[in-house]
């Protein structure tokens, strides 16, 4: 079984910095006023975001990479948070 990555593995790292980046530029592009679900929209709909290569993405991962956000910056706690933390 060969063992080399699918061009649609949205699990590595490499990915997960990826998609964070465009959650990060979707957020810092609004004015922080976003719900999840609104931000679950903008992100689907970036022309950034690449549709075949996440095409796993849903609410949950949205949710685990925010948090992952909010853990590697303490000081923030919402999506308001990181946009003013994006925008400093």
């Amino acid at each position: 079984m060969p063992n080399k990555p699918l061009a649609d593995d949205d699990t590595t790292k490499e990915s997960q910095e990826d998609l964070l980046k465009v959650i990060l530029k979707v957020i810092k592009e609004s004015d922080g006023e976003l719900s999840h679900s609104e931000l679950f929209m903008k992100v689907q709909d970036d022309d950034t975001f690449n549709k075949e290569r996440f095409w796993r993405f849903n609410q949950n991962k949205l949710n685990q990479l925010l948090n992952y956000y909010h853990l590697e910056n303490s000081h923030t706690s919402s999506i308001k948070d990181i946009y003013h933390d994006l925008k400093a």
